[in-house]
């Protein structure tokens, strides 16, 4: 078997006493299992000469102009691609009536509390006659059912692409929030909302001849001025926040819906101090009325309102 010029994979000894390491080459010898270095193979007469491998030979560099040109092809403009309509930006509502459940939870939890360290016998008569809680707390879960109901009608109406519902919005620079915005054909509504359950509506003109006019908003024969002077600061509110952001063509009207009351049989009755009068059922017509806002003014308005008054817990 002739030898066989190989790579070494482990350490070995030629018979010249020559030390072969691993990864040197030397050629083996298949039959006497042993490896001789490339000095001692040359002299063993009959063995193959390896003829050396060519020097390398160093070519000239090619020059710039003779190299080989491949073909770029001229740039060319991308095919247009078909604009689709802008979509408006997604618009989230908030959640109707979200601060006063919040309230009604935390005003029900103390009073579960207090009720625990009372003797059985009370905690059982309280929990029949009082199941949410004290009258001032159950008043707070009322006041939730209502807005939500009236949340439920608005988005509606969003849904019909008749406006755009903000619920539970924090008032600028203020504790407080405003339950109800509605950017609608006719302008934005603030509108708050009251559960008064079968209440009786009125309005009461005073005054005259020498003196101012006014309203008074009466629930069940009972005068509230409150109700009329908070949605009134509200809509100051409001109009601020637009006029800062230079939003001067929607009309800034304020609402009370009274969710399950009866309104004044005549119409001119149902405006107290330039505050609508509404109830659930007459809401949708309300709203809908036609006005100056077109749907691309109405969606840039409740994105303007959106940013300046976000829900209640948020920012």
């Amino acid at each position: 078997m002739a030898a066989r010029l190989i790579k070494l994979r482990y350490p070995g000894t030629c018979a010249c006493g020559v030390r072969l390491e691993k990864g040197s080459h030397a050629w083996h010898d298949g039959e006497t299992k042993s490896v001789r270095c490339l000095d001692c193979h040359e002299e063993i007469p009959g063995t193959a000469q390896v003829e050396p491998l060519p020097e390398k030979v160093d070519t000239p560099p090619i020059a710039p102009s003779e190299e080989l040109a491949v073909p770029v092809p001229e740039p060319t403009e991308a095919p247009a691609l078909p604009t689709a309509a802008c979509e408006p930006e997604t618009f989230s509502p908030g959640t109707g009536g979200a601060a006063a459940r919040r309230e009604y939870e935390r005003r029900k939890a103390k009073d579960d509390a207090a009720l625990a360290q009372r003797h059985a016998f009370w905690r059982a008569a309280n929990r029949f006659f009082y199941p949410d809680g004290k009258q001032t707390t159950h008043a707070w879960k009322v006041g939730a059912e209502g807005e939500e109901r009236l949340a439920r009608l608005l988005e509606e109406l969003m849904e019909d692409r008749v406006g755009y519902p903000l619920h539970d919005r924090r008032m600028p620079k203020s504790r407080g929030n405003i339950d109800h915005l509605f950017v609608g054909p006719g302008g934005v509504f603030v509108i708050d909302a009251k559960h008064f359950k079968g209440a009786d509506i009125s309005v009461e003109r005073v005054g005259g001849l020498f003196g101012p006019r006014r309203d008074l908003l009466k629930v069940n024969g009972r005068e509230r001025p409150k109700l009329l002077a908070g949605v009134l600061a509200q809509a100051e509110a409001v109009a601020n926040v637009l006029e800062q952001a230079r939003v001067r063509e929607a009309p800034v009207v304020s609402v009370l819906c009274f969710v399950d009351g009866l309104l004044p049989a005549r119409k001119s009755k149902r405006t107290a101090q330039g505050v609508k009068l509404i109830t659930l059922k007459g809401t949708r017509d309300y709203l809908t009325a036609e006005g100056p806002l077109s749907e691309e003014q109405r969606h840039t308005v409740a994105m303007t309102l959106h940013t300046a008054m976000p829900p209640m817990g948020h920012g």
